[in-house]
């Protein structure tokens, strides 16, 4: 059985071994991000997910479920509950499919985008303190690395 110190030793140096793990630290900012936006927006009675869902239906109108859980990044099952709950509060209208009624067409009401505007200056504030000690390059370099990181999780590692 190897010694507990063995466990963490590589046959081969690499210069991502000298940093944390890149992965905790980006759920570890996840989960602080989301807290800050969940606080940010409870003063509008809404969550960062449900925000999500209404953020892209004012890009795009007339999504199906699919779409929305793919575009707010949750899974189907979760969108299609937020889908109901918003549309409980009428910020959200769900029409079913003509062709396939098991399927529906879901836009963003006027309620939806008069909330939707409510939470702008408090999104866009909380989004500068987010990058506050960042200058524009390294924010974008930041999301150009996270855009890579995503693609490689997402396909070089299912090779």
């Amino acid at each position: 059985m190897p010694a507990a110190s063995d466990i963490h030793e590589h046959p081969t140096e690499h210069w991502l071994d000298d940093m944390d793990p890149p992965e905790f630290l980006i759920a570890l900012a996840g989960r602080h991000i989301q807290e800050m936006m969940n606080s940010v927006l409870r003063g509008h009675g809404l969550k960062l997910v449900e925000w999500r869902i209404l953020d892209c239906l004012a890009a795009q109108e007339n999504l199906t479920i699919f779409d929305l859980a793919e575009r707010a990044v949750v899974d189907r099952t979760v969108a299609s509950r937020l889908v109901d709950r918003l549309a409980d509060r009428a910020l959200v209208e769900k029409v079913a499919l003509k062709t396939d009624r098991r399927f529906a067409q879901v836009s963003l009401t006027a309620k939806g985008r008069d909330v939707l505007k409510l939470t702008n200056p408090d999104v866009h504030q909380a989004r500068a303190r987010l990058f506050a000690d960042m200058s524009p390059d390294e924010a974008a370099q930041l999301s150009r690395a996270l855009e890579k990181l995503s693609i490689n999780a997402a396909h070089k590692y299912l090779r």
